[in-house]
């Protein structure tokens, strides 16, 4: 069993990191675990809705911050 984690950015949903703790992984930077999470990543919905709620909540927390000033 591998830890494997994927970090979206929720603006640009772009995955901007991904580790896992393989021998791969630790070897070459690339391993198929997280290739996998990629995939499931891409055909999740429900993961994609989540991800898009955040977008918003963040675009309406900056909105708030920039009326502040």
């Amino acid at each position: 069993m591998h830890y494997t984690r994927i970090i979206i950015d929720p603006l640009s949903l772009n995955i901007v990191k991904a580790t896992c703790d393989c021998e791969g992984f630790t070897f070459r930077q690339h391993c198929w675990h997280i290739e996998t999470l990629k995939q499931l990543e891409v055909s999740d919905e429900r993961g994609r809705e989540e991800v898009m709620k955040a977008k918003e909540e963040l675009m309406r927390i900056e909105e708030d911050i920039a009326s502040w000033g």
